[in-house]
């Protein structure tokens, strides 16, 4: 099984193949970068930077249908929301994210 799916990205393309390659494209010079948000945020211990960075990656998740990916970045995102958060948690999960998403970019 694939770790990502096109169908919904070629459902809202209207069979535009441009379009289609565009948001892949997108995708894999946006996402490295809001990935080293993150870890920059884990290494200052800054919650809101690691929440923006998990926030921005959401759509693109959900939109390529990669299942633990946006799991994950959800649970980081509520993560960083409460109090005094788990930052083992946060790694924890934040390693999780970055092992699929870089397999994914290989594979893209």
């Amino acid at each position: 099984m694939s770790k990502y799916s096109l169908k919904n990205i070629e459902k809202i393309s209207g069979g535009d193949t441009d379009f289609v390659l565009s948001i892949i494209e997108t995708f894999k010079t946006t996402t490295p970068d809001y990935l080293n948000q993150i870890a920059k945020g884990i290494e200052g211990l800054n919650t809101n930077k690691i929440k923006y960075a998990a926030h921005q990656l959401k759509p693109a998740f959900d939109i390529f249908e990669m299942q633990i990916p946006a799991e994950k970045i959800r649970l980081i995102e509520l993560e960083c929301e409460i109090k005094s958060p788990n930052i083992e948690a946060i790694i924890q999960n934040f390693k999780i994210v970055e092992d699929e998403i870089n397999e994914i970019l290989l594979t893209m």
